[in-house]
């Protein structure tokens, strides 16, 4: 078993921290390059600076304490947190290439193949339950990502965690830099007017409005993130713990659903989720060679 990492200072950098460094580094740049287009750009670099900082810390930390669930504790959360920031932040990026959405020719397309529009077409079956089942299974994706790495963290080491943690970290970028490279915001934003059913459900859909409507920022649909992160999840099951790809199925699948049910992403975007998670998972041998990162 090998693993590699690199010196700074007194840490120790897995390949996810230099690599998800190098990613708020390059947006930093752009951020510079394509001031007039990125609101606050200052501001903007100064909080990608103090996030590397802040992550730098918690990887300190992670060092020095000696628990093995404060390890696992401080790891899942310090790059889940990266992560979130730099999901918003490739979203404050949304108009560096674009000046307005593309929603529009994503329209086009879906109905130009389907003859209808999906989200529009899956009224027709909708009841309160099912849409408070829709809503609990698009959230599904927030504990299946700790919970599988615990999973794989206290199943199969801290390696194997580490291979999970940067695979899911390239998957996820690398839906972020398409937040800016075609920027589409979400079906509401452009034809909710055209819904004639609202998403009527109980606790759970209320809980989710409310995300939507006060945490959740408008863009980031194309490709969807939600859906490769949580189809990286379950590929990255099969490869060390075959019994939670065969438990996950049923919930990743209701995720796939549940994205266009629910309203927050076009079909366009759940296709190309998966096919950027394909890519990854294919990719993902060569960049652990190159690496010199064995987990096995």
């Amino acid at each position: 078993m090998r693993e590699r990492h690199i010196r700074f200072f007194q840490l120790e950098l897995q390949p996810t921290d230099i690599f998800l460094i190098i990613i708020l580094l390059l947006y930093s740049l752009l951020a510079s390059v394509f001031n007039s287009r990125v609101k606050s750009w200052i501001f903007f670099i100064l909080a990608n600076l103090g996030s590397i900082v802040i992550f730098l810390a918690l990887i300190r930390l992670h060092q020095i304490i000696s628990s093995r669930r404060g390890k696992f504790f401080l790891r899942i959360s310090s790059v889940s947190l990266i992560l979130i920031y730099i999901y918003e932040a490739s979203i404050r990026l949304s108009f560096i290439f674009y000046r307005t959405w593309q929603d529009q020719s994503i329209i086009n397309l879906e109905q130009k193949i389907f003859g209808v529009q999906p989200t529009l077409w899956l009224q027709r079956f909708m009841s309160p339950g099912l849409t408070e089942w829709m809503m609990i299974s698009y959230f599904l994706y927030f504990p299946l990502y700790p919970i599988f790495g615990a999973v794989l963290y206290f199943k199969r080491g801290e390696n194997q965690m580490e291979d999970f943690l940067f695979t899911i970290s390239v998957n996820n970028i690398l839906c972020n830099i398409g937040y800016f490279l075609y920027p589409v915001a979400n079906p509401i934003s452009h034809i909710g007017h055209l819904y004639s059913i609202p998403l009527n459900g109980y606790l759970f859909t209320s809980i989710g409005e409310f995300i939507r409507e006060n945490l959740i920022s408008t863009g980031g649909a194309m490709p969807s993130g939600h859906v490769a992160a949580a189809t990286i999840i379950w590929l990255m099951a099969y490869r060390y713990h075959r019994l939670s790809f065969y438990i996950m199925a049923p919930f990743v699948i209701l995720i796939y659903i549940s994205s266009v049910y629910c309203r927050f992403h076009y079909v366009s975007d759940i296709v190309a989720g998966i096919l950027v998670s394909l890519f990854i998972w294919w990719t993902m041998p060569f960049l652990r060679k190159r690496l010199g990162f064995d987990p096995l």
